[in-house]
């Protein structure tokens, strides 16, 4: 892939010490351990690369290569939160969730730690080997994220299939991976498959067979996540993505898909045919949930109760007053979450930051030459958010920090990339705010 040239991003970047350069692949490498393993460690490996970057941007002085984008909707949307916490029932129990605000330096550390840094250690290379070619010897950095990735996803697939083979795939024992949670292992999964079927598609001929291996075992593993909101943005999104590549493919991948399920094992089958039953109790529940939220919102409508507040004004709700204390975690819908704890303002500012990134995604992506090698990284960034975002109808994934600090990287992907396209990368970005 693209050679990482130290000259292509600054005149004198060689003057950067070599072992600043080494210890944001070392933060970005814990940091990837991290997200499978340890929240804590992964926390801690990101404010080291985050504290890193800065003293080489001090160093170096560089200040018109900072890449900031989707700054002024993150912007606001943190100013909607600081507000709604100053504001609400119980600013002490909200506050707690405030600081989560600062997993999204994640992204933008990602975004100028891969832009600047040099090559990655060469042992990184040769994982999965045969995406590089004699023409690009040396994948980008960027490849090299979702390669560490791909790599730990694909061990705790693994180990998620020796835990079905002790328990079985059934609800009372669902895998979990190196996770807590069935569902937010799902999720991950869900994003992960989808980068690797980018990979897979827009990638070359060589690198097709290694690369359909990683997503036959991340989707395999997928499925038996039981996780139906993870199945159902996979399913949206590939097709969404053959329809942009083949057209017809897109028409078939769903009912292969289907196809799959129904030759799995009856558990998976039941799981499948309950999206469909609307008169099932948990789509009951989540109604409910959702009703209990509208009622919250007409109270609070410009800037909400406050993050995890729902619990203390439950009282002033006859008919929801048990099941909002019950629930007070969550609603399981990320829109109605937000709604409810941040208000109008809190919603229409967490959505515009996904608009705004959809949009300048693609403008990334228009501006690379039809043969860069690394537009593939555009293509499953953008679906696997999508695809995250239509899981958030039915839980409540962004307060979930697991699955945040991976998503905020998979974000970062887009504008990791340096453009061969003339005059996009010499934008200052600093003016850039959206």
């Amino acid at each position: 892939m693209v050679p990482n040239k130290k000259s292509e991003i600054a005149p004198d970047q060689k003057a950067f010490p070599e072992i600043l350069d080494r210890m944001q692949w070392g933060c970005l490498i814990l940091f990837s351990v991290g997200c499978f393993v340890s929240i804590s460690l992964a926390q801690i490996s990101a404010l080291a690369g985050f504290l890193t970057w800065l003293m080489q941007l001090r160093i170096t002085r560089f200040w018109e290569r900072i890449q900031i984008p989707v700054l002024l909707p993150i912007a606001l949307f943190a100013g909607a939160s600081i507000c709604s916490t100053i504001f609400s029932v119980d600013w002490q129990v909200s506050i707690k969730t405030l600081k989560k605000l600062f997993e999204i330096l994640i992204f933008f550390w990602a975004i100028n730690a891969l832009r600047t840094i040099g090559s990655a250690p060469s042992f990184i290379n040769r994982l999965f080997f045969f995406n590089n070619t004699k023409e690009n010897p040396l994948s980008s950095n960027g490849e090299n994220l979702v390669r560490l990735f791909t790599l730990w996803g694909v061990l705790a697939a693994l180990y998620s299939f020796y835990e079905a083979s002790l328990h079985g795939i059934q609800l009372p024992h669902r895998v979990v991976g190196t996770f807590d949670n069935p569902i937010s292992w799902g999720v991950i999964l869900m994003m992960l498959s989808l980068l690797a079927f980018a990979n897979l598609i827009y990638s070359s001929r060589k690198s097709r067979v290694l690369s359909g291996l990683l997503f036959s075992i991340l989707v395999s593993c997928l499925i038996i996540t039981l996780a139906r909101e993870a199945w159902l943005g996979f399913t949206i999104s590939i097709s969404g993505m053959l329809f942009f590549r083949k057209p017809l493919l897109a028409v078939i991948a769903p009912l292969t898909f289907i196809l799959i399920l129904v030759l799995l094992p009856h558990s998976i089958q039941e799981r499948l045919l309950a999206m469909t039953d609307f008169s099932q109790q948990t789509l009951k529940l989540r109604i409910q949930m959702w009703q209990g939220g509208w009622e919250i919102f007409k109270d609070y409508p410009v800037i909400g109760c406050g993050y995890n507040c729902s619990s203390f004004v439950a009282n002033d709700y006859r008919g929801y007053e048990k099941f909002l204390q019950t629930w007070a975690g969550g609603f399981h819908n990320n829109f109605v979450q937000i709604a409810v704890e941040l208000g109008s303002v809190g919603l229409l500012t967490w959505i515009s930051i996904w608009v705004v990134f959809f949009w300048l995604s693609i403008l990334r992506l228009q501006a690379l030459n039809e043969d860069h090698p690394d537009r593939w990284l555009i293509h499953g960034s953008i679906w696997a958010i999508a695809a995250f975002l239509i899981a958030c109808i039915f839980e409540s994934h962004f307060y979930d920090t697991e699955v945040a600090m991976i998503l905020f990287m998979i974000m970062a992907l887009p504008f990791s990339i340096t453009s061969d396209s003339k005059g996009v990368d010499e934008k200052n970005t600093l003016g850039y705010l959206l």
